[in-house]
């Protein structure tokens, strides 16, 4: 949650893969602080934006079930919702170009979500490498654990405050044979992409 109206997520989670075409912004009901059956409160969106460059239909895809590499820098959306969130909004910290464990070093970094594993307790994984700009601009490389945490934020935790510095987006994966899929890394949307849109957009 980047304010009391909105939240910060991936574009391609707003996807309706048997329309091919973008969900309703009404049909989206978000809840804050869910914990298994429990949450704090719960609100319809509004609207949202997702950057026009982030192409995402069946079309545009290299395969029906992977993202197109040189889209993934745009794979950020902000919705809004019709009611006030509790709580406090995370600030965006924009950081770029550093191999982040040498930045900041009385922090960390993590990943939090809902993972297909835990699908309703959120988890985090504290202590992830992480580096951003390695392959292009306007992308975190990572180790964080994910398993379908798609707009999880990638988190700088320092002195009890955390910044979200990014969102997951995908996994780079290679076949092992008699083992199976073997991720290799992790690829995110660095806040340098998505920052300032975030604060130009929020009230």
């Amino acid at each position: 949650m980047i304010a009391p109206r909105r939240v910060l997520t991936a574009a391609q989670c707003l996807f309706d893969a048997v329309r091919n075409d973008w969900v309703k912004p009404g049909s989206i009901h978000f809840l804050i602080g869910q914990d298994r059956d429990k949450f704090l409160r719960h609100s319809i969106v509004d609207t949202f934006y997702v950057p026009p460059d982030f192409a995402y239909k069946l079309v545009d895809r290299p395969r029906a079930d992977m993202i197109d590499p040189q889209v993934i820098r745009h794979n950020w959306a902000i919705l809004t919702f019709r009611d006030e969130m509790p709580g406090t909004p995370l600030p965006i910290l924009a950081v770029e170009g550093l191999d982040l464990p040498s930045f900041e070093s009385d922090g960390e970094f993590a990943l939090a979500g809902y993972a297909d594993d835990r699908e309703f307790v959120i988890s985090i994984h504290k202590g992830c490498k992480i580096t951003i700009d390695a392959s292009e601009p306007g992308l975190i490389t990572h180790m964080c654990d994910t398993l379908g945490q798609s707009g999880a934020p990638i988190l700088l935790l320092s002195q009890g405050s955390a910044k979200v510095i990014g969102i997951h987006s995908s996994r780079v994966q290679e076949l092992e044979p008699n083992v199976g899929w073997k991720t290799l890394k992790s690829v995110g949307v660095s806040a340098s992409e998505f920052g300032q849109s975030a604060v130009l957009t929020t009230p």
